[in-house]
């Protein structure tokens, strides 16, 4: 049995490494130093995960930590159980009539909300952002070289079930007729920072497919042409890019934050209240348009159970911030979009992958038919 503390190492890894050395079974527990990192939760693992595993509360896994420290060899039996019922999760596609649908260039938002929050941030933010992509797209009417595909997935927060359906259910010419997908989830954050997903690996790994590197660069130049300062964000399996990444296509994106407390030296770099969540409102009710419009309410700062009055200051910091977050995050996400969707070779080893498997794909014209067609593989 392995015992791991949640911090830096994505969760699919920890996972994947505890299976790897021969695990019977995995206990995951919170790390129990902020208000939001107590409690047992829910989260996904790799999609080759054959043991058990659990996400505890900081709680019980000290309890065993501290038991085995102190060599009482504490045993645990762990059993996990569940039913697969069958739901409907609503998935919206909408993409650009033309482009080169051999290099097709995908964004992604989720739909869904956790049961606690209607989900402005988590994540109307991105989803709004890709209606006013759409928007833009029609009104200018400049024709894109590469298609643009817009998604909307549901089931998220269930364990990213309808972009992983989706991803395994495309064929291996749709695959490869995928150029890109840039994920977009959570950018409205009130104590935001600009995450970019570390796509080569190098800061914080695991790397993504071939192209990821690609995809995480555009975004930090056009940050770096503004003087906005980044930090990179792994891919840590919590977000729509999951399935996609899955079958080999080059993904990234960005992300203003969650439920990680800023540091001071974040703090210093981007403003905002020091020891608070990037998100104070993360799963919560308070994930409301007056929240992202406004400012997260001071009862649900760290601070406000052992001073009140000075919550309340750090909340009012914190006003118009989630607007900012917005806007600085949709333009470098629309950046992006409009970099891959007109670029020539914006990824050209994706551009060959997907020439080879068009010369794969045969057409043949029968004599009597001739103007039907049949696709074999």
């Amino acid at each position: 049995m392995s015992l791991i503390q949640r911090g830096t190492c994505p969760f699919v890894q920890k996972l994947a490494n505890a299976q790897a050395e021969g695990a019977a079974g995995v206990i995951l527990f919170n790390e129990g130093d902020s208000a939001g990192r107590m409690n047992a939760g829910f989260r996904s693992g790799p999609t080759d995960l054959a043991i058990p595993s659990v996400f505890s509360s900081s709680a019980v896994g000290n309890e065993l930590y501290q038991a085995f420290k102190a060599n009482q060899n504490p045993t645990v039996h762990l059993q996990t159980n569940g039913s697969k019922i069958h739901h409907f999760f609503p998935q919206v596609i909408a993409e650009t009539p033309g482009g080169d649908a051999s290099k097709v260039v995908l964004a992604g938002a989720h739909l869904d909300s956790v049961p606690a929050g209607p989900g402005i941030n988590d994540d109307g933010s991105g989803t709004a952002w890709q209606l006013e992509l759409g928007e833009q797209i029609s009104q200018l009417g400049i024709p894109p070289r590469q298609k643009i595909r817009l998604m909307w997935f549901g089931g998220e927060e269930d364990g990213l079930i309808g972009s992983q359906y989706h991803a395994s259910h495309l064929s291996q010419v749709e695959v490869d007729d995928i150029m890109v997908m840039i994920d977009t989830d959570m950018i409205a954050s009130p104590n935001y920072v600009r995450l970019v997903y570390d796509g080569d690996g190098n800061e914080l790994g695991p790397a993504g497919p071939a192209g990821s590197g690609t995809v995480e660069e555009v975004f930090k130049r056009y940050f770096r042409q503004r003087d906005m300062a980044t930090l990179p964000q792994a891919f840590d399996g919590r977000s729509d890019y999951v399935g996609f990444i899955n079958r080999g296509i080059p993904a990234g994106g960005i992300f203003a934050g969650a439920e990680v407390p800023k540091t001071a030296a974040q703090v210093a770099v981007f403003g905002g209240v020091a020891g608070e969540q990037y998100d104070p409102c993360y799963h919560e009710a308070c994930d409301n348009i007056a929240t992202v419009t406004g400012q997260p309410p001071a009862s649900t700062m760290n601070t406000f159970a052992t001073d009140p009055a000075l919550a309340q200051m750090q909340a009012n910091q914190l006003n118009g911030n989630a607007l900012k977050s917005l806007d600085e995050m949709s333009d470098a996400v629309t950046h992006e979009v409009w970099y891959f969707a007109r670029v020539k070779d914006a990824l050209p080893a994706r551009a060959t992958t997907a020439r080879i498997a068009r010369k794969r794909t045969k057409t043949y014209r029968f004599k009597y038919q001739g103007h039907r067609r049949a696709r074999t593989r």
